[in-house]
């Protein structure tokens, strides 16, 4: 019997449409079946577009070093976000793969408790992602996000196949490091939060400093975890700056240039004391104005293979 062409179905409101898929439900089972290792356990949205996303392997947890990263992946065949910019018919990319990379988050508190998270209790990896929606490109619509946030709980998806990554905290001697700093825009706090929990579950005694900038404050996803833990921990400072709210427009290097952090914590913005580590947007980063030029300024350098006494570490995500 010819089994007939598959429309995939949305889970995102009885309002929404999805596209016709040019293959039979029988190949897309065969592709899922392929391709797919993984199951999306669990999905808190945070705000309109942005989720944390547990995904919970077949296979055993994989170790891996607070910061790496890994890839998700989904389908062509996948329908897409209906608000998404439309993506022209391409046979080519038929029955393909789609993978990205994204740095592994961490839940930090025990969802019951707020307790840090006892390792055994996390049977799943935590993903902190923003819905894509335009390209930059015309000719180049987003293609991962706008599938990814079509998906529900339960659904199946690609993980791995390996974790990697070298913005870790490997590099540093914690014992002769009584400061760190965790700058990051929006989602790239992400590989800050396993780190955060890495330290405090050891007991790290040095201070952490933590500041996180997004647009608005309902885009700080962890805010309510972040604030249980400075209650928690005295060492463990937390900064969000939410910069069109209507309050003062306060960047991340305003803090730095500004006193603000040597003003109102018990820190040193010191290349012998402390280590700092940058994540998300370039133009904080590695801008004209960003954050390296800045503590390059009070001598920090930029660790790397060539320089391994270097105190700024950080990771672009575009």
């Amino acid at each position: 019997m010819q089994i007939p062409k598959y429309i995939l179905p949305l889970h995102l409101g009885p309002n929404l449409v999805s596209e016709p898929c040019a293959m039979t439900l029988q190949e897309i089972e065969t592709l899922r079946k392929k391709y797919y290792n993984a199951t999306v356990s669990q999905i808190i949205e945070c705000d309109e577009g942005l989720w944390r996303i547990r995904i919970k392997p077949d296979g055993p947890m994989q170790a891996f070093h607070p910061g790496q990263y890994t890839t998700i992946g989904l389908g062509t065949w996948e329908p897409r976000h209906p608000k998404a910019q439309p993506e022209p018919p391409n046979p080519a990319n038929e029955g393909k793969l789609l993978r990205r990379a994204y740095s592994m988050s961490h839940p930090m508190l025990d969802d019951e408790t707020h307790h840090l998270i006892a390792p055994e209790k996390v049977d799943y990896y935590e993903f902190y992602i923003t819905l894509v929606l335009q390209g930059d490109d015309p000719k180049k619509p987003p293609a991962f996000t706008p599938r990814l946030f079509s998906t529900q709980e339960g659904d199946r998806i690609s993980f791995g196949p390996k974790i990697t990554g070298h913005y870790t905290l490997e590099s540093v001697d914690l014992a002769k490091t009584p400061t760190l700093f965790f700058f990051a825009t929006g989602t790239g706090e992400a590989p800050h939060n396993a780190m955060i929990w890495h330290l405090l579950s050891k007991g790290y005694c040095g201070q952490i400093v933590s500041a996180v900038t997004t647009r608005h404050k309902t885009e700080q996803a962890y805010r309510s975890v972040h604030e249980t833990l400075i209650q928690k921990f005295p060492n463990y400072h937390y900064i969000p700056i939410a910069t069109r709210d209507g309050g003062p427009k306060v960047y991340i290097q305003d803090l730095i240039t500004q006193g603000v952090l040597e003003k109102d914590y018990p820190v040193k913005i010191d290349p012998q004391t402390a280590h700092v580590f940058l994540c998300g947007n370039p133009a904080m980063i590695t801008g004209d104005k960003g954050v390296v030029k800045v503590l390059e300024g009070r001598g920090f350098t930029v660790y790397g293979v060539k320089n391994p006494q270097g105190q700024i570490h950080f990771e672009s995500y575009w």
